[in-house]
């Protein structure tokens, strides 16, 4: 649900779709096109690139041969400028804490198979707060056999054709964002698939995050 909230805000007039400064496909978060944190292709559908063309705070690639416009580093943002949310767009694959649990409890933590359950049991798995439950395996019904309104998965299906590939119950974590080595030019931050517990790899990876009360 913290997913869906960035990436909604980044479709939004607080957000990169509100920032005056691109315009057209533009609007849509730039994807970071290689394994480096913070980095752009300079545009939303770009081929993977070892070392992609700009850092996050780069205005311009620096060489003739591959220029590319102002504000190339920001455009991965989700503000479209340096203070925003960078990589929820290709870089690294991201999970977030989205389990499917089933439908009346059907599918418990660890029922599934041995490497799904990521080390938890239902004896030691995070308090209620701490991640969203899913209870189907069909998006529009993932939330009290409803819609999970605000966490960007059924009601943003085809945006920008990010790909949407929900949870099963041998899949029963959810990823978001793709990578930008396997996915490319289709990965964004409305890119969501299902995954296993127990997949550690480069192409994947996750992200913390703070509250201050």
């Amino acid at each position: 649900s913290e997913w869906g909230a960035v990436a909604y805000l980044s479709q939004s007039i607080y957000g990169k779709y509100g920032n005056s400064n691109y315009t057209g496909a533009n609007k849509e978060v730039y994807i970071n096109n290689c394994m480096y944190t913070g980095r752009s292709g300079g545009g939303p559908s770009k081929s993977y690139s070892p070392n992609g063309a700009c850092t996050y705070d780069s205005k311009t690639s620096g060489t003739s041969s591959s220029y590319i416009p102002a504000l190339c580093g920001e455009g991965a943002s989700t503000t479209g400028n340096i203070t925003g949310v960078y990589d929820m767009s290709g870089g690294a694959e991201e999970y977030v804490m989205g389990y499917l649990e089933g439908i009346n409890g059907d599918l418990p933590w660890g029922s599934t198979s041995s490497y799904n359950h990521a080390g938890f049991t239902e004896e030691t798995k995070p308090e209620s707060k701490y991640y969203d439950k899913y209870m189907s395996t069909t998006p529009a019904q993932a939330c009290n056999e409803g819609t999970c309104y605000g966490h960007a998965l059924s009601e943003t299906i085809g945006w920008y054709n990010d790909p949407s590939n929900f949870i099963s119950s041998s899949y029963p974590w959810c990823s978001r964002g793709g990578f930008s080595m396997g996915d490319g030019s289709i990965s964004g931050v409305f890119a969501f698939r299902r995954n296993r517990g127990d997949y550690p790899d480069y192409t994947y990876g996750f992200r913390i995050i703070l509250v201050s009360i």
